[in-house]
């Protein structure tokens, strides 16, 4: 119920009505306040491993066992053991129930007639807040008895790798000092062990990794020195016909240069045989043989600078004339151009796989066949072996390193790398891709990104369960 309280103050004209709301308490169990017998002493003994599938549940409780030696007779008053965290911040996440534990004088003496006058105790570790398992999968904690540090009890609660997860970051151009380029994400999934094949001692050796990812390159740069090429708001028309009657041209001398960027969308799956004893999800180097099959949408962007370059001479030629023929045949000066291809490529990779508590470390080295419609090509005279991509780039052969590898498929290299840092879910990775096409350079891409479990996107309904 609620009671009002009128209250008159001296010297204050008016009356004030307080209205005082009933309240209530909760009991509070505080292990400080309750004496705690100094006749026990903690035993470590085994390092209790605590495994939870999903670790957003609501209130985990996982069940835990520590041994207790007494050091003394039973006494009134002397029989409550009560546990803490040696770090106390863990309070704030983990919570140890059925403490403090209070042992009755029919145990403590059967407990004490044995040769180690020891004693099981049974506890709960409780999750106040959920664990992200993307971050730090392995969490260590000491248990001790309150008031004791001599002696501890090491609780390890782990999360295994999630097979699914989303990454958002940042590609970088290291020919711009470090510059972030463009927008990085990806859907990508690695299930380790889910199959068997040959190698029955060594359980299940098949894993399967897969994604959707887009990505950027690196820019790649090549000059010229000399550039003809016509005006095309020139154009002298004829009064009478309507058609062009003279050109200008001009020649741009000194340093022209192009950037070509490669924007990519790929989908990949390649399947894995694991060659090495123990289970992926174990610490330490697992090595797979992997094929390796990927579509990839390619944009290909090339920006073409002349600030840097003058003009020489220009010329205007008269239409009919023979000079028109070469004339006709420049190109326009244009700023910018865009390609896109879709490549596939079909290999072979020897993954090796590094795990640690604190990082994961990913090489995928592999050779195969694709039919990349492009390759990016050195400075030199090889370039000129090469066709144009199409026929918007007459003119361009000489500033563009963009050019046509042929038809059909071409040997192919890759090297991708990952580095997880467990704690946090940064994620650095790379990849080298290139045609082993004597002249061909290999496009090259770098991105920082962050880690995402969406096996959190099923937390409704797997939490009913918990």
């Amino acid at each position: 119920m609620s009671r009002d309280l009128l209250i008159k103050l001296k010297g204050i004209k008016g009356k004030h009505l307080v209205k005082v709301m009933p309240f209530k308490t909760k009991s509070k169990n505080n292990a400080a306040n309750i004496k705690v017998s100094d006749s026990v002493e903690l035993l470590p003994g085994d390092d209790s491993e605590i495994t939870r599938d999903y670790n957003f549940a609501v209130d985990p409780v996982d069940p835990l066992t520590v041994k207790v030696k007494l050091t003394g007779d039973y006494r009134e008053g002397n029989n409550n053991i009560a546990f803490s965290f040696l770090d106390t911040s863990l309070a704030k996440r983990f919570q140890i129930l059925g403490s403090p534990v209070e042992i009755k004088k029919d145990k403590w003496k059967e407990a004490f007639a044995q040769p180690g006058k020891t004693i099981q105790i049974n506890l709960n570790l409780k999750s106040i807040t959920p664990i992200d398992s993307v971050a730090k999968n392995t969490q260590r904690m000491d248990l001790i008895i309150t008031g004791q540090t001599q002696e501890r009890h090491r609780v390890k609660l782990s999360m295994p790798d999630k097979p699914f997860w989303a990454e958002i970051g940042t590609n970088f151009d290291l020919l711009d000092n470090l510059k972030t380029n463009n927008f990085y994400a990806g859907v990508y999934m690695f299930d380790k062990d889910i199959a068997r094949l040959w190698a029955k001692k060594n359980g299940n050796n098949i894993s399967f990794s897969g994604g959707v990812y887009e990505s950027q390159s690196v820019s790649i740069r090549s000059t010229n020195n000399i550039f003809d090429y016509k005006d095309g708001a020139s154009g002298v028309l004829d009064t009478t016909t309507g058609k062009v009657k003279s050109y200008k041209t001009y020649r741009d001398t000194g340093s022209i240069s192009s950037t070509t960027s490669i924007k990519r969308i790929g989908l990949f799956i390649s399947p894995m045989f694991r060659i090495t004893s123990g289970k992926t999800d174990a610490n330490g180097l697992h090595l797979f043989i992997a094929p390796y099959f990927e579509m990839l949408w390619q944009r290909i962007s090339a920006t073409v600078d002349y600030s840097k370059a003058n003009k020489t001479y220009s010329i205007t030629s008269a239409a009919g004339k023979p000079d028109s023929l070469r004339v006709a045949s420049l190109p326009y000066k244009t700023q910018s151009f865009n390609f896109d291809f879709r490549s596939h490529y079909l290999g072979l990779a020897v993954p090796l796989y590094i795990k640690e508590n604190d990082f994961n470390l990913y090489f995928n080295p592999m050779i195969g066949f694709s039919n990349q419609g492009f390759m990016i090509v050195s400075e030199g005279s090889t370039r000129k072996n090469f066709p144009d991509i199409n026929s918007s780039t007459v003119g361009y052969s000489d500033i563009l390193n963009l050019k046509s590898p042929g038809n059909g498929w071409h040997p192919f290299y890759m090297f991708q790398f990952r580095l997880n840092e467990v704690a946090y879910g940064i994620t650095f990775s790379g990849e080298i891709r290139g045609l082993t096409i004597s002249g061909s350079q290999p496009v090259i891409t770098l991105a920082i990104s962050k880690k995402f479990n969406l096996t959190g996107l099923f937390k409704p309904i797997l939490s009913t369960y918990k």
